[in-house]
């Protein structure tokens, strides 16, 4: 029964870890991008919040924060909402 059991919790594990891995290197982008330390973990917060673990949407996400010059609670803001609608107009 032990072999069957460390498989199935294997998989939760490898899931987790590459969630964690994702948020890590979004992190380092922002870290490197936005230079206001309040907006950094800021974004960190918001994409906890609204992707959880939809990785795809994360990282679609933070590219279109590193193509875009955040300096502002606002600017972070609308990055969200055009994605946001972009996904609606997709839908």
């Amino acid at each position: 029964i032990i072999p069957p059991l460390l498989t199935l919790l294997y998989i939760p594990f490898i899931f987790i870890m590459m969630v964690y891995s994702t948020y890590e290197q979004i992190s380092v982008r922002f870290s490197s991008f936005i230079k206001n330390n309040f907006l950094k973990y800021l974004a960190m917060i918001y994409a906890l919040v609204v992707f959880n673990i939809r990785l795809v949407l994360l990282e679609r996400w933070s590219s279109h924060v590193l193509r875009t010059n955040i300096q502002t609670h606002r600017d972070l803001v609308d990055s969200l909402t055009q994605l946001h609608h972009k996904i609606i107009e997709k839908v």
